[in-house]
């Protein structure tokens, strides 16, 4: 065996992607008895929080993301009962589907060596029935928190969700007021017709109780409907039932029904609600008349849905008379003369009517036929797809503008709905709409092929028109701050057409043209002290900045427009700002602690935006990801894909980014198989949405290309990224930072093919054009020294490898952390170059050093803790360690035998597992297996098709060695 096969040069390791591993910094736990710490999955339990029936609810730690949570489990006498298991995991995977403010978030399901556990966000208060006692709530206030209510169980049916046990017990008013539904228990899709079983049955169960009654019938007998009382089937008029049993006895201070058995209940339900009790505070008729339509014996009878009950039980009773006295006024109007009335109604629709006129100049025929032709003259094969998507995007924002704009008016001049400051609100939101609009137009009317490709971002950033609608938004936030000074409207005006130029520009990639529009800007606001134009103004120049790499410009830029934000109360700009704070922080600087901290202002300033929370939801995964937090990615993107989903369909360049990002998160998580899966499907949305040679295909087939590679696939990985490189170098310039990281991933794949002289020139201009474009400290110049690196120690040059890798360590230590899981790298290599020069004893210590760290920060079953554990196990079988050695490679082997693993991977590890399984002092069984695992191992080799000439070679030469 000659030099090479003998030390540790097939376990050099690259880094085949850029983005960061999960830290793996363990928080402060909480003060708790070591002794008495108790454990349920990866939670630790600090004390009771909550018992029922069946379930206790206990306050928990989770020591990983450092926050508490509340965990669900089953009481001891139950955990065995395998329906109630079923039970509690189906209302976890019920309320998983919701994202709602009003509904509790679950964060995990998972079983434990007790059971089924749920852990969900920790709430602090009281339930309804719990607050209305303790509190004495005026009727407002009761009506307030249960339409807030109502809108959790709304959002519950917007997926398909029926709750079937709603009633006051299972809605928590939150120290801070905020009002959550929890218990989905009984959680059943609106397709599930029936409910557990067959027609009625046993009635003799006392309403004492305000358990949960399973079986043939589950509820809560008290606050059923009458069709849940019967078995029969139910929808979502059976939970308004409910929702309105529970809203009768919030007002009333009891329900409406006679309490006794089940029977006398259900017959009592059967002959209809009561009259409203006398003596009960004083409730508008309006609120009565919806609560009695809600009780309706015959479900087709009540509220078509939950959305149409609360617009009734929106009870203003400043609005509710205005309305009455206009009604008033109006009748005698008419009373005294029809034709003048029908003349002064028709002179203010007219005046309503004028919306489309606004756009004229903006979005026309004539502005239409512009774009288009620029978008397809650039002649080539995706222009026509992005000509409609584009037409479709624009034409579609415009009919909104208009009818938004025409709303806004008829509410104030028509309808009397609204007063007047309300509409100036409203028209001043839109006008800034408009002029966002005009300035995409423009950009798009004189695109080249770089703004085509951009085409959809340039679309997809303009401003979303509901928030215009949101009178009280506008007014209690003040998104956008009082009108400027009569002195300084005139430069505030032409100051913000500027600052829209250039945002369209910078969404174009047009980068000189934005700079100018820049320089134009500030020179407009020169003498402008108006603060919501400022914060607008360091958005832009951060946004420029950050477009073209400069993040420590950007950073500077996007603190003075947080600041600004803040002390105008701007809170959607300041959000902007703390989000793009967040991005710049940790995936430019890769600063990822240090974004964290802005991740709860973030969190007060969009609550209540649902845009704006999903885009805060996307900063937040994207920073879970670049600090290695894969499975908190992973969980967030997959809430904003599903609210994507829901809004723009399947084949949207959105769905398409936000899949792009899950298939990051899968790879990081090593579920490599899934990854590829999600890649593809990413890569099929970009096609449907942009053309199948839209550059933006590039980094789904780039992700995509490095999952093939980490596969084996390496033919198929090497033309993926080739075809990616192309692309995105066309679309970002050759300069760009990007490029350099797909050309590391390229170079290591040239390498893993032999092909050592491409391999080469690949990592020259990729390590040239990070230090360029990134400086020498950062992150990603340390990962290209380390795949430099790698190389070299298979070359046995190891008086060059050892520089870089030790360079790169101290890097890695300074940026990200001693505790990061790409630390691992550094350790592992340095052992391979030890290894080589004889260093056993060093090398020892860097190879313990690797499994240590990703043992404590990787998931168990983590495809690279597996490749440590098996690369020590072969170095201490070296060294006569057998006994240590086996139980590593045996826990490396569970994991790398299955099919996601590398054929490389696979091969080693049980090549490794073998030789130690002989060397083991065991019976003849064991000797067998290991020439059972180097037969198969041989034989995948031969039939890979790779490269694997040598392993192949070593092995057949160790069967040889060892006959039977």
């Amino acid at each position: 065996m000659n030099a090479k096969r003998g030390r540790a040069v097939d376990d050099a390791e690259t880094i085949d992607s850029l983005t960061t591993r999960r830290d793996g910094t363990e928080p402060a736990s909480p003060a708790v008895d070591p002794v008495n710490r108790l454990r349920i999955g990866r939670y630790v339990v600090l004390a009771v929080h909550g018992r029922g029936g069946a379930g206790t609810v206990y306050a928990a730690y989770d020591d990983r993301l450092d926050r508490k949570v509340a965990l669900k489990v089953l009481q001891p006498g139950r955990r065995g009962d395998e329906d109630e298991q079923a039970r509690l995991w189906r209302e976890a995977q019920a309320m998983a589907q919701l994202s709602h403010p009003n509904v509790v978030t679950v964060h995990e399901v998972g079983r434990d060596a007790d059971g089924v556990f749920v852990a969900m966000e920790f709430l602090s208060g009281e339930s309804l029935n719990t607050w209305r006692r303790s509190a004495k709530p005026e009727p407002q206030q009761v009506l307030d928190v249960y339409v807030r209510a109502g809108q959790g169980l709304a959002a519950a049916h917007a997926v398909g969700l029926i709750h079937r046990d709603f009633k006051p017990h299972n809605v928590v008013r939150t120290d801070d007021g905020a009002v959550k539904v929890l218990d989905f228990g009984l959680a059943r899709t609106a397709t599930e017709t029936s409910l557990d079983g067959t027609n009625p049955r046993d009635m003799s169960l006392s309403l004492a109780s305000s358990l949960t009654r399973s079986g043939l019938v589950a509820g809560t007998p008290a606050y059923m409907s009458p069709e849940q009382h019967e078995g029969g089937l139910i929808d979502e008029r059976s939970d308004q039932y409910s929702f309105c049993l529970s809203l009768w006895e919030g007002l009333c201070g009891t329900r409406p029904f006679v309490e006794g058995d089940e029977r006398s209940l259900w017959d009592a339900k059967r002959q209809g609600p009561p009259p409203w009790p006398t003596g009960s505070a004083r409730v508008p008729r309006a609120v009565v008349t919806a609560i009695r339509r809600g009780l309706a014996v015959d479900p087709n009878e009540r509220w078509p849905s939950m959305h149409d009950l609360l617009a009734e039980l929106a009870w203003d009773p400043r609005r509710r008379r205005q309305r009455w006295v206009l009604g008033i006024v109006g009748g005698g109007v008419v009373a005294l003369g029809g034709a003048a009335s029908w003349s002064w109604a028709q002179a203010r629709a007219e005046r309503c009517s004028g919306a489309s006129a606004h756009l004229q100049g903006v979005w026309d025929d004539e502005r239409r036929a512009e774009v288009e032709a620029a978008i397809l003259g650039i002649e080539r094969p995706y222009a026509g797809s992005v000509w409609q998507q584009t037409e479709g995007a624009l034409s579609s924002y415009a009919g909104e503008w208009a009818t938004a704009h025409t709303e806004a008016c008829e509410a104030t001049t028509i309808r009397r709905e609204q007063s007047a400051a309300a509409m100036e609100l409203q028209m001043r939101c839109l006008d800034r709409a408009r002029v966002e609009l005009r300035a995409t137009v423009d950009t798009l009317s004189g695109a080249d092929e770089g703004v085509v490709r951009r085409a959809h971002q340039l679309t997809g950033g303009l401003q979303p028109l509901a928030r215009c609608g949101d009178v009280e938004r506008l007014r209690e936030q003040e998104e956008h701050g009082p009108p400027p000074l009569a002195e300084e409207a005139e430069a505030v005006e032409e100051g913000r057409r500027h600052l829209a130029d250039a945002r369209s520009l910078i969404r174009g990639g047009l980068f000189d043209a934005s700079q100018r529009s820049l320089e134009e800007a500030r020179v407009a606001l020169s003498e402008v002290e108006y603060v919501p134009v400022r914060v607008e103004q360091q958005l832009a120049e951060g946004a420029q900045f950050e477009a073209k790499g400069d993040y420590a410009e950007a950073e500077a830029a996007f603190v003075s427009a947080l600041e600004l934000g803040l002390g105008q109360n701007l809170r959607t700009p300041a959000a902007n700002a703390a989000m793009k704070l967040m991005y710049v922080l940790s995936a430019g600087h890769r600063r990822a602690d240090e974004a964290l901290r802005y991740w709860s202002l973030v969190q007060g300033l969009v609550a209540g935006d649902d845009s704006m929370e999903m885009a805060a939801r996307g900063s937040y995964a994207m920073l879970s990801h670049t600090r290695g937090d894969y499975e908190a990615a992973e969980a967030e993107f997959r809430a904003v894909y599903e609210y994507y989903l829901d809004s723009h369909g399947p084949q949207h360049h959105t769905v398409a980014r936000v899949q792009l990002n899950i298939a990051n998160a899968l790879y990081g998580r090593g579920r490599l198989e899934e990854s590829a899966a999600v890649s593809r499907a990413s890569l099929a949305a970009f096609v449907a949405a942009l053309g199948p040679q839209h550059p933006n295909v590039a980094a789904a087939r780039l992700n995509l290309a490095t999952t093939l590679g980490d596969l084996g696939h390496l033919d198929e990985a090497e033309a993926e990224a080739r075809a990616g490189l192309v692309a995105l170098e066309a679309a970002q310039g050759a300069e760009h930072p990007d490029l350099a990281m797909v050309r590391l991933n390229l170079a290591n794949l040239l390498d893993r093919q032999g092909r050592s002289q491409e391999a080469d020139e690949e990592n020259r201009r990729a390590l040239e054009l990070f230090e360029k474009t990134l400086g020498p400290e950062h992150p990603n110049v340390a990962t290209l020294r380390l795949n430099i690196a790698a190389k070299y120690e298979r070359e046995d040059r190891f008086d060059e490898a050892e520089p870089l890798i030790r360079s790169a360590l101290a890097i890695f230590e300074r940026t990200l952390g001693p505790d990061h899981p790409n630390l691992a790298v550094p350790y592992n290599n340095l052992g391979a170059v030890l290894e080589g020069r004889g260093q056993d004893d060093e090398a020892e210590v860097e190879y313990r050093a690797a499994v240590e760290l990703r043992a404590r920060v990787l998931d168990a079953d983590h495809p690279k803790l597996a490749r440590s554990r098996y690369v020590l196990a072969r170095f201490l079988l070296k060294r006569g360690g057998i006994v240590e050695a086996l139980p590593l490679a045996e826990q490396a082997w569970a994991r790398l035998r299955q099919p996601d693993s590398s054929v490389e991977a696979r091969s080693k590890c049980a090549f490794v597992l073998a030789r130690l399984l002989w060397a083991h002092e065991a019976p003849q069984r064991d000797r067998q297996r290991a020439r059972e695992l180097a037969a198969a191992t041989a034989k995948q080799l031969r039939a890979s098709g790779e490269d694997h000439a040598e392993l192949l070679r070593d092995v057949e030469q160790w069967i040889t060695a060892h006959p039977r």
